[in-house]
């Protein structure tokens, strides 16, 4: 009965003037990202930044003369599961100020994590349907945690709570995160048959994950925001 009740109460959120605000939000979440990503920076970052540049265009050309093809999954998926971690401590509600030290401390506290992420996302096993969206779920739940093993298996038992209650919202979160899949699939296919295929791979990230880790980060804050006696101890 609880079950029921939770999911007549997500699928609120599916109402067309609850859904339009939703996608509102995510929509401006993602531009922040790209405003983010746009504006000027320092000499240091912009030569690392032309550095990686090369390194990529290398790459992809060493792989295609040397018939390496079975390196250029690993990197592409490195690259996407690496982005993501830090897009989602970039789009997590919190009330530190998102600079380079706040970064460094998250990175440096959830390393674990960080290698986890790239290692999972090395694997297919995302594209099971609703398990990228646990797993984002599990982070933001971690990121407001200590990071013991304990919090890590609290979390993971919010991740899993948050989908099932609130299905139906998360079906069709899932649905429009598999539209972008489709279309975001095509690009990198059309990325990696270019000459400096993985730089172009790289911008298609860039365009594309921020979407989808909006779309993740937002519904959490709403659902938390609806149900945080479900999710925080006493």
């Amino acid at each position: 009965m609880k079950l029921i009740e939770s999911w007549k109460q997500s699928a609120q959120l599916l109402v067309p003037e609850s859904f339009k605000s939703f996608i509102l939000v995510t929509v401006k979440a993602t531009i922040d990202i790209y405003a983010e990503m746009n504006k000027p920076h320092a000499t240091k970052s912009n030569w690392m930044l032309a550095g990686i540049v090369a390194f990529l265009i290398i790459l992809s050309n060493v792989i295609k003369k040397l018939y390496w093809f079975w390196l250029e999954p690993l990197v592409l998926n490195g690259m996407q599961f690496g982005l993501f971690f830090i897009l989602v401590l970039a789009l997590r509600a919190s009330v530190d100020m998102k600079d380079a030290a706040y970064f460094k401390k998250y990175v440096h506290r959830f390393w674990f994590l960080f290698i986890l992420t790239i290692a999972i996302g090395l694997t297919p096993i995302f594209a099971i349907p609703f398990l990228l969206m646990i797993y984002t779920f599990f982070l933001l739940f971690s990121f407001d945690s200590q990071g013991s093993l304990h919090d890590y298996i609290h979390a993971l038992r919010n991740a899993g709570i948050m989908v099932l209650y609130n299905f139906p919202v998360c079906f069709a979160i899932e649905l429009i995160r598999w539209l972008v899949g489709l279309i975001f699939n095509k690009f990198i296919i059309f990325s990696i048959g270019s000459w400096g295929g993985l730089t172009l791979a790289a911008i298609v990230y860039l365009i594309f994950v921020p979407m989808i880790v909006a779309l993740y980060t937002n519904l959490y804050i709403k659902l938390f925001h609806n149900q945080p006696e479900w999710y925080v101890r006493h």
